[in-house]
């Protein structure tokens, strides 16, 4: 299984600042990282996670995918390093009307406004081997606006992004997670060839299931979500039925969310 993991930001900002929990303290992160580093997982890409889906296929070692949603600054300033240093990667979903600028979309929270990488420290990414996706032009919760909007948020910036980096932006993300059939429909015929959502919904390749974590997390779950014991917790309980066998499936996960089996 390879487990597809969900941050915002990692930064140092305190608690106050951060009501929503989206900033992860930087030496939290960096312990994340060296624990994948230690345990040998081997880093993907999301594009090379989605060629081995698409094939029914899986890698031969344990494998992650990192992602990172809005393309906050510190991604260049703190999170780049520190990826470089364990030679793992990962892929940005940009807001592609708010590069350069902070951010002011719903749902902050009472959180402060975040300033938002510039299209030059995103070119310079993409040539040290970072990939960035697609999160719409304004950061809308898709599922409220009409089909009209909808598509001129996922073809308008996607050509931006393509535009500005000259390179294919072949994946999506939606914002707050939040999609349906189709949403879905409208970016796959976009030239989208996958999108991520949250762990909820059918697990497909428009709706790549994604583990996220926040600050307040502990470190267990982060070691659960990253060897994808999580993620099965949740699928099988979403398609259990009382009675029937995924049940019995369902406590043995369970047993080794709880235990020492990790």
């Amino acid at each position: 299984m390879i487990s597809v993991l969900m941050y915002h930001q990692i930064s140092t900002i305190p608690q106050e600042l951060d009501p929503s929990g989206l900033a992860v303290p930087v030496h939290i992160f960096r312990k994340q990282m060296d624990y994948m580093h230690q345990k040998k997982f081997n880093c993907l890409s999301l594009m090379e996670a989605v060629r081995y889906w698409r094939k029914n296929s899986k890698p031969q070692k344990r494998s992650f995918v990192l992602t990172f949603d809005d393309g906050y600054k510190d991604f260049y300033t703190t999170i780049a390093p520190i990826l470089e240093h364990y030679k793992f990667t990962a892929t940005v979903f940009l807001v592609a009307e708010q590069v350069g600028k902070k951010t002011n979309w719903q749902g902050q929270n009472g959180a402060s406004a975040a300033q938002l990488m510039a299209w030059s420290e995103i070119k310079e990414l993409a040539s040290h081997g970072f990939s960035f996706g697609n999160h719409t032009l304004s950061h809308p919760r898709l599922t409220t606006l009409d089909i009209k909007d909808v598509k001129r948020e996922i073809v308008d910036s996607k050509a931006i992004i393509e535009d500005k980096l000259g390179l294919p932006v072949d994946l999506f993300c939606y914002p707050y997670t939040a999609n349906n059939s189709r949403i879905q429909q409208i970016v796959a015929e976009s030239g989208h060839v996958a999108s991520c959502g949250g762990n909820r919904g059918d697990w497909r390749l428009y709706n790549i299931w994604r583990s996220e974590y926040r600050r307040n997390d502990s470190f267990r779950s982060f070691v659960l979500k990253a060897n994808g014991w999580h993620q099965r917790f949740v699928w099988l309980r979403e398609q259990s039925i009382p009675g029937k066998i995924l049940v019995p499936k369902m406590k043995s996960v369970r047993q080794k969310l709880h235990g020492n089996t990790i």
